[in-house]
């Protein structure tokens, strides 16, 4: 889910297509023949698949074709019922079975997986924030603690309000600082990278412009900076940077029910979506004005 807000019940959803999905579970053997055969055809408004009592398929797959029900099943089902070596051998067995090895066109994910590392090279910092900042300052006026504790007086789900819960909040909202040292970071970071490649007679680390020749670059750089690592591209890599360290410490936890463990992730959900909002809405402008305020001072 990209854009999670608290309007969006994410427990709700899985639950919701779970249901829609209904499952049919089945012993792994059958499981995994019939992610093979549903996996061979494409999904289309076609006959359905007849079964007999072995769940043996009463026509030709290729020739009758899977439904969209049929498929939507066999696409929960991966989430749903099966793991992952299953799945993997599910695919294995269909491509042994029917030569789609030798028919399927060979993609290359080099240069996709080549752009995926630059990009996340790019979201590594190279320095620290701009000197003088009082980050601690700006982290104090958020006022994270009371819209974290609406949040969770208004939820629903009292896992929130338990001792686990408390404890993954009080963790996600001491991060704030090390999220806004990144944010101030990135952004001091791209100004002495765009700064070096605009003019090499010009000291990339000096700040604020100390001559007019820096003042023409810094002009012309910061437009770039602000668009090149704007407020969308921060808190996304914000949200990306909270999610994929406190979703992996959530699932590690002993649970007594799934949805339990569902409610626990949705609450890093929301939790993160509540610290990377406060973070882009009141501190990215502030760092920028700090940019903005000496290139003012140096007309």
């Amino acid at each position: 889910m990209k854009n999670f807000s608290n309007d969006v019940d994410v427990v709700l959803v899985k639950a919701t297509f779970k249901k829609m999905a209904e499952i049919t579970r089945n012993d792994v053997s059958t499981a995994k023949y019939r992610m093979a055969q549903a996996i061979r055809v494409s999904a289309g408004k076609r006959e359905s698949l007849e079964y007999d009592k072995d769940g043996a398929d009463i026509h030709d797959v290729r020739k009758a074709g899977v439904d969209l029900n049929n498929f939507t099943k066999w696409a929960a089902s991966v989430f749903v019922g099966c793991s992952s070596s299953q799945f993997i051998e599910g695919i294995q067995e269909m491509i042994n079975a029917d030569g789609a090895d030798l028919r399927r066109q060979q993609v290359c994910l080099d240069s996709d997986d080549e752009e995926e590392e630059l990009e996340a090279m790019r979201e590594i910092p190279t320095c620290g924030p701009l000197v003088g900042l009082d980050l601690d300052a700006m982290c104090e006026n958020l006022q994270l603690e009371e819209a974290l504790q609406e949040m969770v007086i208004q939820s629903p789900y009292s896992i929130w309000r338990s001792m686990k819960g408390r404890k993954v909040i009080i963790e996600m909202m001491d991060t704030a600082n090390e999220q806004l040292f990144w944010m101030a970071s990135i952004l001091e970071s791209r100004r002495r990278q765009q700064t070096a490649n605009a003019s090499s007679l010009v000291d990339p680390q000096a700040w604020p412009p100390p001559d007019s020749a820096a003042w023409r670059v810094a002009k012309d750089v910061l437009p770039e900076v602000f668009d090149d690592a704007n407020v969308h591209y921060c808190a996304a890599v914000m949200r990306k940077r909270m999610v994929m360290h406190f979703i992996p410490l959530v699932n590690e936890e002993k649970f007594t029910t799934q949805i339990l463990r569902d409610q626990m992730q949705a609450l890093v959900l929301a939790t993160s979506e509540v610290v990377v909002n406060r973070l882009t809405e009141e501190c990215y402008p502030s760092l920028v004005n700090v940019y903005e305020d000496a290139m003012r001072s140096r007309r």
